[in-house]
């Protein structure tokens, strides 16, 4: 099952990510209510995520960006009694698509745009494939492994293992974390602590540092935003942590998202362990 899903999921990620590519340069928008854009690309590779992927999972256990109602009525299916999750099943797997992260930079004709599919085991990260057609690369974790297609639209896309370093090294000044622009909408941050990369896409800011680009990220967007790059995180010695509450997240919560904005409570920072401490430090609210 593991094999045929992975499979589907990189097919999915390849012809969607093609669409993408084909359809930029000559794109309609509108605003939804959150002041947020929407393509028709987001709604075309929406219908293509359950199109490609009702064969593998249970259909109400997809969720995409622009089809959430299926989320909160899953989670708490596969979420068992005693509030531990089992895993022992497909009806245990929730399938998380973000059609196009950083919509408002795709339609702007900018290269920071990503396509994200992520698969919870038990409500935990498992599966992920996150492609940036524009930059030609696709980030995936089976499970078990993690590594970078480079030239992945080519026709000799280049594999390229990704593992965790020996060291962590030092949050310097001079390193960089990525932020999205939903962070200056209540917060700042202290350049005391170190600097920062505005990228206005989330998956680009959840993928970047297991390739080595950027220390780390704050997250305070929705689930579909970071399911596709959280298993290759927590596979590569990366913590998801509440920067108020410090509480380490491994595993989707409920709780943790405002039922209305679907956004996580309190900024989380995404990091190696042994920088979460000096990170926090930055946020500084307003």
């Amino acid at each position: 099952m593991k094999d045929r899903l992975m499979t589907a999921m990189l097919d999915f990620a390849e012809e969607a990510g093609s669409i993408a590519l084909a359809e930029q340069s000559d794109l309609q928008a509108e605003l939804k209510p959150d002041e947020t854009y929407v393509t028709e690309v987001d709604m075309q590779v929406s219908e293509l995520a359950f199109q490609r992927f009702a064969e593998h999972v249970p259909k109400d256990c997809i969720v995409t960006e622009e089809h959430v109602d299926n989320l909160t009525e899953s989670a708490g299916r596969v979420e068992s009694a005693d509030g531990a999750a089992s895993g022992s099943n497909d009806s245990d797997l929730l399938l998380v698509v973000d059609p196009i992260d950083g919509t408002r930079n795709y339609f702007h004709n900018m290269p920071l745009y990503g396509i994200s599919v992520g698969v919870l085991r038990g409500l935990k990260p498992w599966l992920g494939v996150v492609t940036f057609p524009a930059l030609n690369e696709m980030f995936v974790c089976t499970g078990s492994e993690a590594f970078v297609l480079l030239g992945a639209y080519g026709s000799k896309p280049k594999r390229r293992a990704l593992a965790r370093p020996d060291e962590d090294g030092e949050v310097a000044k001079n390193s960089q974390i990525l932020l999205a622009n939903g962070f200056a909408r209540k917060y700042r941050w202290s350049y005391d602590v170190c600097t920062t990369l505005l990228t206005a896409c989330v998956t680009v800011n959840s993928c970047w540092p297991v390739f080595h680009r950027g220390i780390g990220s704050v997250f305070v967007d929705h689930l579909w935003d970071i399911a596709g790059a959280w298993p290759l995180l927590q596979l590569l010695g990366f913590e998801l942590r509440g920067s108020e509450s410090g509480r380490l997240i491994d595993e989707y919560r409920p709780s943790d998202y405002d039922p209305e904005t679907r956004r996580v409570r309190e900024p989380v920072i995404v990091s190696r362990p042994a920088h979460f401490d000096r990170l926090r430090e930055g946020i500084i609210k307003l």
